[in-house]
């Protein structure tokens, strides 16, 4: 434990080295016009930015506002004569696969010249800390000295290092180019520079040259394993042999598998590897890198480099994907072909279900016989079966799944689902679900009383299968998850709509139960809500098991020393529009930033 708080604190020190560079004129509206890409998303860095600060890992303050470059800094790198040539409609317009009529030149190259001076400025900001700057833009790396091409007009890291060398700074520079496309205008302008190293793995071939370098070209299927293992191959020898002081990493998307102009298939994790290989590299060189956004023309190409801005500023080694492909679009979808009278009606006619009636009537007492007052427990397996939920247990190995439903005490409703791996092997409980509806004081007036459905206890494990020291036990755990927390939720969610309550309400028992679903889930106190927030913040370099270890045995301090202990309050995901309002107003926003700020923790 002691060497991974040592490897956090070592972490977290480098990681405050970060300066971020954005425009919003770079998201020039005009290249969603482009022939050569459907929809093309001028604001990919926008989106970036947006989830950084709902993360807490940027405060809009922290955004440097990237200056406009001079002609006289453009003229460093490209002719005059070129510069001069696609200040016309018609020269300009072929570079991003416009029309002349599609293009409006002052806001096409005030764009380019705007995410040029973030390259410049972030350049200057990474050799001042000696750390890392990151351009949310930038990386035209197809533009050459004299010719525009790929959408790049200007080329950002020519001009910011033909900038560097004329304001007096002499250092080797080393380009890593990770594009899927060549970066031809690099490759032409510095092919003979002993000073600069360009260093590229690419699928898509935009210039031959004689000359040796380390460019290397993928031919054929190309998946994360293929790539990562060339990438390992020859960047360590190439870097660590030129020994740069300057370090631009062109970080181009379009080698997910998903891309529209590539055909890598690289996965977001494997892209995450790429980057984080890369940014680690350059870490224990203690060399300056200028990070910029390059190509990426899918739905997934801001998601991967907020996983690498992510990376960089927090140090946290973890892939975010957002929810599985329209999982709560295509539950609704199932929701409104479900008949009520499906998740309402029984089909136990069995004797025991007989007698049971029977011995009611005899007694004058009518037992609770759906769960909520709603399901009964032929419409929980309808549910379980209709929304996948049962298919992914069966893909798991499990068969002679067997659902069964306890609603007799209204205070604690009881779902459970058992399976064998083989017909005559043992009946293993695979889900245990305890739900109940609570009458609870809404957050935003007391006097409003809102009904919430209350998880009290959920379990899903697949006994069949060992921890490993890849996959350690979290507290509380006996056997490893199945992999349906998310839809799990989902479908608490259409529960939750379909018997038109105001949200799902917990009181998360460890840290990880709470972090898991952090996305989703505030905590109703804002004090609480941002203590947990600067709580993740500071554990954020541990792998989970060990965060959660480390909370659970009293490790984690109060900056004054005192012990931290976890005493989790109510933890709600709002679904009513009036609770939604309120976990997104000013006042509550307010207090959990000023709770956030006010906690400092350490580890013991």
């Amino acid at each position: 434990m002691r060497r991974l708080v040592e490897r956090w604190r070592s972490r977290r020190r480098l990681s405050r080295d970060v300066s971020v560079w954005y425009h919003p004129k770079y998201a020039a509206p005009g290249l969603r016009k482009s022939a050569r890409v459907k929809d093309l998303d001028p604001k990919r860095g926008e989106l970036v930015l947006t989830r950084l600060v709902q993360d807490g890992l940027l405060r809009a303050r922290d955004v440097r506002p990237a200056p406009r470059a001079t002609f006289r800094q453009l003229t460093r790198f490209h002719s005059q004569a070129y510069l001069e040539a696609v200040a016309s409609a018609e020269q300009l317009a072929p570079i991003f696969g416009l029309t002349a009529e599609d293009v409006d030149v002052d806001v096409m190259l005030d764009a380019a010249r705007r995410a040029v001076g973030g390259t410049v400025a972030a350049a200057k900001s990474a050799i001042a800390a000696r750390g890392i700057a990151i351009n949310f833009g930038g990386g035209f790396h197809h533009a050459e000295p004299d010719r525009g091409s790929g959408f790049c007009v200007y080329n950002d890291v020519g001009i910011a290092i033909e900038e560097l060398r004329a304001t007096g700074w002499a250092g080797r520079i080393a380009i890593i180019d990770l594009d899927y496309h060549q970066g031809n205008g690099n490759s032409a302008a510095f092919e003979n520079d002993d000073d600069v190293l360009v260093f590229s793995v690419h699928g898509s071939v935009w210039r031959h040259s004689d000359v040796p370098s380390h460019e290397i070209h993928l031919e054929g299927p190309v998946d994360d394993d293929r790539y990562l293992a060339s990438l390992r191959r020859y960047l360590g020898p190439a870097i660590e042999n030129f020994r740069p002081k300057l370090v631009f990493y062109i970080a181009g998307m379009d080698v997910l598998g998903v891309d529209a102009l590539g055909t890598f298939g690289l996965t977001l994790q494997g892209v995450f590897e790429r980057d984080r290989l890369v940014l680690d590299r350059c870490r224990r060189m203690k060399v300056a890198t200028v990070v910029t956004m390059a190509g990426g023309y899918s739905d997934d190409a801001w998601i991967a480099f907020y996983n690498l801005a992510r990376y960089a500023l927090s140090g946290r080694p973890r892939v975010w994907r957002p929810r599985a492909p329209d999982l709560r679009a295509r539950f609704g979808a199932i929701a409104a072909a479900i008949d009520p009278i499906d998740l309402t009606r029984s089909h136990d006619l069995s004797d025991d279900a007989f007698a049971d009636d029977v011995l009611d009537d005899l007694v004058g007492v009518r037992r609770a016989t759906k769960l909520l007052g709603y399901y009964s427990r032929h419409g929980v397996e309808v549910a379980l079966e209709r929304y996948g939920l049962l298919d992914v247990v069966r893909e798991r190995g499990y068969r002679a799944l067997e659902v069964e439903v306890d609603p007799a005490d209204p205070a604690r409703q009881v779902v459970r689902v058992f399976g064998k791996r083989h017909e005559r092997g043992e009946r293993l409980l695979l889900v245990e679900l305890v739900v109940r509806k609570r009458i609870w004081p809404a957050p935003y007036d007391e006097a409003v009383q809102l009904s919430m459905l209350e998880v009290m206890w959920l379990l899903m494990q697949d006994p069949s299968l060992p921890f490993s020291l890849e996959r350690q036990p979290l507290p509380g755990q006996e056997h490893p998850g199945l992999g349906i927390a998310a839809p799990m939720r989902e479908l608490l969610v259409r529960a939750v709509r379909r018997l038109n309550l105001a949200g799902l309400i917990d009181r998360p028992s460890h840290y990880h139960n709470a972090v898991v679903t952090a996305d989703d889930y505030r905590f109703v106190d804002p004090r609480e809500e941002g203590c947990f927030r600067a709580l993740m913040a500071a554990l954020v370099d541990l792998p989970m098991a060990a965060a959660t270890k480390m909370v659970d045995e009293g490790e984690v301090r109060w900056s004054d020393g005192r012990t931290f202990v976890w005493q989790p309050g109510d933890h709600v995901l709002p679904i009513d529009e009036n609770l939604v309002a309120h976990f997104e107003s000013k006042p509550y926003l307010d207090a959990v930033e000023a709770a956030r700020a006010a906690a400092s923790f350490r580890l013991a």
